[in-house]
């Protein structure tokens, strides 16, 4: 048992709306409790509001619930990811394409089709150092890890194994050209932050549109709402 607190007797503080502040907040912590690892903070019911000592950083925020059916734990925030340690929790990524996720573990068993389907994920991923084997041939517009990326970021991942795209139908952008784009971990992105990503997977396209290590299209277009994307120490070495 650890970063556990017991406080003998009956402790139970109510505080008014008009009194919460944190200076209030800080002057009521038990004698004992160091504010610079505790915390008072407020429940509210029927609006009464209940004080009670939570550690700083404390997953355990009586607001936030670990997700243990869908992943390993973790609460979808940036502070506490979604836990990612089997590719049965990296299809369900699809569920939350704007939470945040750490990778746990290598997943070994190769992923067949992008983890986000073709909801742009806009959402943070840690891949922790970790590797994703991948094995991915689809025609859909955006093919990779992930399908397409708006305004998200990527870091920490090695991605191995295969892409294969090549989109044969769909709408056109500006100059005529069909909108796709084939790449290792993300087929399409805009406004998206790649740091320490990976790419030892070969990538091919037989439309030949856009394709590229960690990225296919990495669109930006000045008349559109569109934004750069940045690739910080990333690296390719598989063949495109």
């Amino acid at each position: 048992i650890s970063s556990c607190y017991h406080l003998p007797g009956s402790y139970a503080k109510v505080m008014e709306s008009s009194e919460i502040s944190p200076e209030n907040l800080k002057a009521a912590l038990p004698a004992g409790f160091d504010p610079s690892v505790w915390k008072f903070t407020t429940l509210e019911a029927d609006g009464t509001f209940y004080l009670y000592p939570q550690l700083i950083n404390n997953i355990y925020d009586l607001q936030l619930e670990e997700n243990f059916l869908d992943f390993a734990g973790g609460c979808g925030t940036q502070d506490y990811p979604y836990l990612i340690a089997t590719k049965e929790h990296l299809s369900n990524v699809s569920l939350y394409p704007s939470a945040s996720f750490k990778l746990l573990a290598d997943i070994v068993e190769a992923v067949t089709a992008p983890v986000n389907g073709m909801s742009d994920f806009s959402g943070s991923f840690d891949g922790n150092g970790k590797n994703i084997s991948l094995a991915i041939t689809s025609q859909a517009s955006y093919v990779g890890l992930f399908s397409r990326i708006v305004g998200g970021s990527v870091r920490n991942l090695t991605v191995t194994g295969s892409v294969s795209g090549g989109w044969t139908e769909g709408t056109v952008d500006g100059s005529s050209q069909p909108i796709s784009g084939t790449g290792a971990i993300a087929g399409g992105c805009s406004g998206t932050s790649f740091v320490n990503c990976v790419n030892r997977a070969n990538v091919t396209s037989s439309s030949g549109n856009a394709v590229g290590g960690i990225a296919g299209d990495a669109y930006y277009y000045p008349s559109a709402p569109t934004a750069a994307s940045s690739f910080t120490q990333c690296k390719n070495y598989g063949s495109v």
